[in-house]
């Protein structure tokens, strides 16, 4: 069992690096800096939830048919793709993601905001 050993802290490793999510906490501020209203943010955040839903099942059955291993490879080089992908698209077209950098005072783009300055 020595492979099960060298393979597993790989395992602990991918797992540690892939859901460690130092972002989740700044992302919904971050999002409504960036304009977006509560149900945009809302619904973004449903989005990704029913993607996770929806593709549990079908990821299981893949690491059934051709392993875990290969289905983590397959899954990670996606993400890198996907990721590239949406990083060439804010790019070469900025409305599709608004990368506008948010205003020096909050209040001026939302009236109803406290202004405590």
């Amino acid at each position: 069992m020595p492979g099960v050993r060298t393979n597993l802290w790989k395992l602990y490793a991918y797992k540690f690096i892939s859901e460690f999510y130092l972002v989740v906490p700044i992302l919904i501020p971050y999002y409504v800096s960036h304009g977006l209203s509560s149900t945009q943010v809302f619904t973004i955040q449903a989005a990704y939830a029913l993607a996770v839903l929806l593709l549990e099942v079908p990821s299981g059955y893949l690491a059934d048919v051709i392993g875990r291993r290969a289905t983590l490879i397959l899954g990670t080089c996606f993400l890198v793709g996907m990721t590239l992908v949406l990083v060439s698209l804010s790019r070469r077209h900025p409305g599709v993601f608004d990368t506008k950098s948010p205003p020096e005072n909050p209040a001026d783009d939302n009236p109803g905001a406290l202004n405590v300055s």
